[in-house]
């Protein structure tokens, strides 16, 4: 799903990285205390903004404005490349 939202939004390529991140801190962290730490701070990362990401979708698209800033990706144009 990461790979995905390169296509989608900055901010969900950021909930699905954090995500990402998250699962195999909290798989090495079985072997470590510390990094099972640090997989708590990553979770609350991913958590804020998967919090964020939802808010500015729903707000973004009851008001119709860009009130909260997702970062889009632009898709290349056929200019853009290099034919």
């Amino acid at each position: 799903l990461w790979l995905i939202t390169f296509r989608i939004s900055k901010a969900l390529t950021v909930v699905f990285g954090s995500l990402v991140l998250l699962f195999a801190l909290l798989a090495i962290g079985e072997y470590s205390t510390a990094i099972h730490k640090i997989a708590g701070y990553v979770g609350l990362f991913c958590g804020g903004s998967a919090i964020y990401t939802g808010y500015a979708t729903l707000l973004n698209a009851t008001w119709k404005g860009n009130f909260l800033p997702l970062g889009p990706y632009t898709a290349p144009t056929v200019s853009d490349s290099k034919v």
